[in-house]
């Protein structure tokens, strides 16, 4: 095919359908103007496309549901279909499309079917495991599933259309179609629930080396580890607090969960500290208490020199 291109008469023109790039040299073609090309983000139905495919369908939506629909599936046609059959005899379309997501089993199916099953057994793993991660990139997606190569793959993933986004035109990080991380983590929990906060805990760890203490504390929490999201919001928790980000900080222990806060006298401090901010005396007095009343010998991490300290 690449000896037929380079050597066409004039006039005639040739045209390659496929799901994947072609191992053709699309780079010299490109720089020298021969080339056009018609990619994903050129297919992707804007909020009239998306309205006129649903009243195809015989479905009446509100143009603000529309939005959300185009926003869940990234304008994709195909989870646009799908979305249009899930609620095909529905009486509440706007509930629907609030829920709409990637666990829909029209959706599971088809990813399921048409995307992760003709991916080779490696890929389907990596893309599994990865799902845990909002952003990937070669040296964490390495560090979380403690192998090597994960750079190469992304890009072979992106180029192969396995619905893997690059952020940005260096294409050192990438993440992944909402839809299609969805039905990613929809499997990992059924097949290896176990292994969740086993690879959260290393995504923590590897964003707490890397200096980015906001993901390494998402993901901490997203583990269930108590002192591991002690040890990395103790430092931090009074900057975050005085810079505006009190409900960031309450909803990282709310969904810690009170028996968890309660165990740590750190965690305690915390939520103490952001009740002071909200002015709520009588728990900011609960929670001051309950830290004073747990064991702690030492420092804390950042300051201040102890608990009572604090």
């Amino acid at each position: 095919v690449e000896q037929l291109l380079d050597h066409l008469p004039g006039g005639v023109q040739v045209v390659i359908s496929t799901r994947v790039d072609p191992p053709l040299p699309l780079s010299r073609w490109r720089g020298r103007g021969q080339l056009a090309e018609v990619r994903a983000a050129d297919l992707r139905f804007s909020d009239a496309e998306a309205g006129a495919l649903l009243e195809r369908m015989q479905l009446d939506v509100g143009a603000d549901d529309v939005e959300l629909l185009v926003e869940r599936t990234e304008g994709w046609a195909a989870g646009l279909s799908l979305a249009g059959l899930s609620m095909s005899g529905r009486d509440d379309t706007t509930g629907f499309v609030q829920d709409f997501a990637g666990t829909d089993r029209h959706v599971l199916d088809y990813l399921g079917s048409e995307v992760l099953a003709g991916l080779a057994p490696d890929a389907q793993r990596f893309l599994v495991r990865s799902s845990v991660l909002q952003r990937l990139s070669g040296p964490l997606c390495d560090a979380v599933m403690e192998r090597r190569g994960s750079g190469r793959l992304l890009q072979d993933l992106e180029h192969s259309n396995a619905f893997v986004v690059p952020l940005g035109g260096t294409r050192e990080w990438y993440r992944l179609h909402h839809l299609f991380g969805e039905v990613l983590r929809s499997e990992l929990r059924s097949e290896h629930a176990g292994l969740v906060p086993v690879l959260h805990r290393r995504a923590s760890r590897w964003f707490a080396e890397a200096g980015m203490t906001f993901e390494a504390i998402e993901h901490a929490v997203e583990a269930g580890d108590p002192g591991l999201v002690a040890d990395l919001l103790g430092p931090v928790s009074l900057a975050y607090l005085g810079g505006g980000q009190v409900d960031t900080v309450r909803a990282w222990l709310d969904r810690l969960g009170e028996e968890s806060v309660a165990t740590d006298p750190r965690l305690c401090l915390a939520a103490g500290a952001g009740q002071i901010v909200l002015g709520d005396d009588p728990e900011m007095t609960r929670r001051l208490d309950r830290a004073e009343e747990l064991p702690y010998d030492g420092e804390l991490p950042g300051g201040p020199a102890s608990i009572e300290a604090g």
